[in-house]
C-alpha cells in the first residue's frame, strides 16, 4: 500500500471568493489534475488518490467546495447552495488557479460522488481538460426516495430552503478498510466533515443529475466511469445509463465486485489506482 504524502496548503482566492485548499506535487511532474471531493468531504479526501498519483508523475489539487470543509474560510453556509451553477462558478475558478499555480497547459479532471457528478457536468459546459475520472458519481441515489419525503422536500425547498437534516447513511458504508473509517471520524470529531446538508442543496444536486443525465450526449471529454457494485449510496445503474448516453468517442466502466462507495478508499485500491492510470496513459 502506497504510504500517505502530506500535501502543502494553499489558499485559493479570487473575485471576493476564498477557500481552503491542498496540493501533492509531483517531484517530476508530467501531468496535473484537479480533484473534486464528495458531498458530506472535504478537500483532505483526495490524499488516497493523490498519494497514488504522485508516484506516477502527477501533481494534484483539491480544495474545499462551498458549503463544505473549512466554511470559515469560504465563509459558505454549511451543507447549503443556492444552485448548481455556483458550483460550476467556483470550479471554473480553481481551474484558473490550478492551471496558473501548476503552469500546465491543462488539466485532467478527478471527482468522487458528487463530486463526480460536478465532474461530468462540469465537462459539459468546458471542453479544455485533458480527460474526466469519475468514482462513483452521484448520478442518481441508490436507495428510492419515499414519496411523502419527496413532496415534503418540495415544501421545505420552497418555504424553508436552509432548513438542514442530517445524512442518513452509516460510515461503514462507505469502505472496508477500517483505518480509513477512523480518519473519517476524526474529521467529524473535528468539524471538518460535515453531516448536514439543506433541502436547498439537495434540490440543486437533483438538478444536477437530471441535466447531466438528459444531456450526456453531449459529453466529447474522454471519460472513465467507476462503479462499486456494493455501493449503497448511488446507483450504479444510472452510472451505466449515462455512460451508455455518454457521446464521448474514449469512454470507458470499469465495475469493481464487492466494493463499497468509497472506490479511492477500498483496501484494494492500489488496484483500482493501477486501472486509473493505465487508462490515462493509454488515452
Amino acid at each position: 500500500m502506497v504510504e500517505f504524502k502530506q500535501p502543502k496548503e494553499i489558499l485559493f482566492e479570487k473575485a471576493g471568493r476564498k477557500a481552503f485548499g491542498l496540493m501533492w506535487e509531483a517531484s517530476e511532474q508530467s501531468a496535473v489534475a484537479l480533484y473534486l471531493h464528495g458531498a458530506f468531504s472535504h478537500a483532505g479526501e483526495a490524499i488516497t488518490f493523490a498519494s497514488y498519483a504522485v508516484t506516477q508523475g502527477m501533481t494534484v489539487y483539491a480544495f474545499d467546495l462551498p458549503g463544505w470543509g473549512h466554511v470559515n474560510v469560504s465563509k459558505t453556509k454549511r451543507g447549503h447552495i443556492q444552485s448548481y451553477e455556483e458550483y460550476l462558478d467556483w470550479i471554473r475558478g480553481f481551474k484558473e488557479f490550478v492551471l496558473e499555480d501548476s503552469g500546465a497547459s491543462e488539466i485532467y479532471l478527478v471527482g468522487h460522488s458528487m463530486g463526480g457528478l460536478l465532474a461530468f457536468l462540469t465537462s459539459l459546459h468546458d471542453q479544455s481538460y485533458k480527460a474526466v475520472v469519475l468514482s462513483s458519481p452521484w448520478f442518481a441515489t441508490a436507495a428510492r426516495i419515499p414519496w411523502v419525503l419527496q413532496t415534503l422536500a418540495k415544501v421545505f425547498n420552497k418555504i424553508w430552503p436552509t432548513f438542514a437534516s442530517k445524512a442518513t447513511f452509516k460510515l461503514e458504508e462507505l469502505t472496508h478498510d477500517k483505518e480509513i473509517l477512523k480518519m473519517h471520524e476524526r474529521d467529524i470529531a473535528s468539524g471538518v466533515k460535515i453531516m448536514k446538508a439543506t433541502v436547498r442543496w439537495l434540490h440543486s444536486i437533483e438538478e444536477a443529475q437530471t441535466y447531466c443525465m438528459t444531456h450526456a450526449s453531449e459529453a466529447t471529454l474522454p471519460t472513465l466511469f467507476l462503479g462499486a457494485e456494493k455501493d449503497t449510496l448511488v446507483s450504479v445503474e444510472a452510472i451505466q445509463e449515462v455512460y451508455e448516453r455518454t457521446g464521448s468517442e474514449i469512454k470507458n466502466f470499469e465495475i469493481y465486485q464487492n466494493a463499497f462507495h468509497e472506490l479511492f478508499n477500498e483496501t484494494f485500491r492500489e488496484r483500482v489506482f493501477t486501472d486509473v492510470f493505465q487508462w490515462i496513459f493509454t488515452i
